[in-house]
């Protein structure tokens, strides 16, 4: 569809005046211009997004990007200690899918956390009973977590004043990445999308007849 195309140059724009604002100039690194400039639409107009990845469950269990297949699938990433954005980002995705009704089924929320160290399958578990319920909440080793970023452009900085800070931060990429039924890279949408803007969005794609 040629609106999406459009709303994909556009949103490079978005990705970019939002990262510089949320990291800082001092935390907008040549590593997170490369990965910014990864995001641009490839020549055949979908930007390169996504891939394989293994990862845990809130309840223990094994998941890959190839069981997210089937339905869209609208993804975030942060941790459970955040003390905005994350809550926020989570917050409008359970009010937007809320607001749809049963087209909600069509799309299946997830959570991807920036900080596995603390962030273990039992954290989440106890940290999204505060928003939608059929939220998939994903955790792994540093390494998996490495992994699903670099697939999906996610920038993430650990702020930990000494080695054995617990009380740390995590600088990261704050979107919402909307994947295919095909697991294909569909469209993003700011953190800060409006709940009334992103469950008007989210119903067309996920109803649109002629592929989204």
């Amino acid at each position: 569809m040629r609106w999406l195309w459009l709303s994909g140059i556009l949103g490079m724009a978005i990705i970019l005046a939002s990262t510089m604002m949320w990291f800082g100039h001092e935390h907008f690194t040549e590593t997170a211009g490369r990965e910014m400039a990864a995001l641009r639409p490839a020549s055949g107009g979908k930007a390169q997004i996504g891939g394989d990845f293994t990862l845990t469950d809130q309840n223990g269990n094994p998941v890959t990007a190839q069981d997210l297949k089937g339905r869209f699938a609208l993804i975030s990433f942060g941790f459970a200690s955040c003390p905005d954005v994350c809550p926020t980002a989570l917050g409008t995705i359970t009010e937007a899918l809320n607001r749809i009704g049963s087209a909600a089924d069509a799309i299946q929320p997830v959570f991807i956390t920036v900080d596995p160290e603390r962030d273990s399958a039992a954290a989440l578990k106890n940290y999204m009973t505060a928003f939608h319920p059929r939220f998939l909440a994903l955790t792994g080793t540093p390494e998996q977590i490495k992994t699903v970023t670099q697939a999906y452009k996610v920038y993430y900085h650990v702020r930990k004043e000494t080695p054995g800070d617990k009380n740390y931060l995590v600088d990261h990429s704050s979107f919402l990445y909307l994947m295919g039924p095909d697991g294909e890279y569909v469209t993003h949408f700011p953190y800060s999308i409006p709940a009334s803007e992103l469950a008007v969005r989210l119903k067309e794609i996920s109803q649109s007849e002629d592929g989204y």
